[in-house]
């Protein structure tokens, strides 16, 4: 199904880019409904593994991170920045505590190797990074 140039020229100009410009970034790019929307933490069990799904909210309401406990790797997603200050554009002073609180959950799992969505991999010395830059916000 086509989008309207009105709809297109609105979703593009809501994150700051005109229509060519969305267009050239995100090509034929759609978005689609989930199958399983997660509302709370989720533990998937794939043979004799598991996958652990993690409501962490701050950046945005609807982030996620997602551990994997035998390897002690975390994809954190937009919950963690590496070597940058965090993106708090999208949110303001109680989004930032919910993110602080999430971070500081977070930081009781055994994890080796960070994914980060923005950044290189680290370690957990970088949550603490992360939670001191949102608290000096909150100053």
């Amino acid at each position: 199904m086509r989008e309207n140039y009105q709809n297109q020229k609105k979703k593009f100009s809501s994150i700051g880019l005109s229509k060519e410009e969305g267009n050239r970034i995100y090509g034929d790019v759609r978005l689609s409904t989930p199958d399983q929307v997660i509302q709370q933490d989720t533990v998937l069990k794939i043979d004799d593994d598991e996958i652990h799904l993690l409501v962490t909210p701050g950046h945005v309401y609807d982030e996620i991170s997602v551990y994997h406990p035998k390897s002690r790797t975390l994809f954190a997603g937009n919950t963690i920045y590496e070597g940058m200050p965090p993106n708090t554009r999208f949110g303001g002073p109680e989004e930032w505590r919910l993110w602080i609180f999430n971070l500081e959950r977070l930081k009781t799992l055994e994890v080796d190797t960070i994914v980060p969505g923005h950044g290189l991999l680290c370690s957990k010395r970088e949550i603490d990074r992360n939670i001191d830059s949102i608290r000096n916000l909150l100053k």
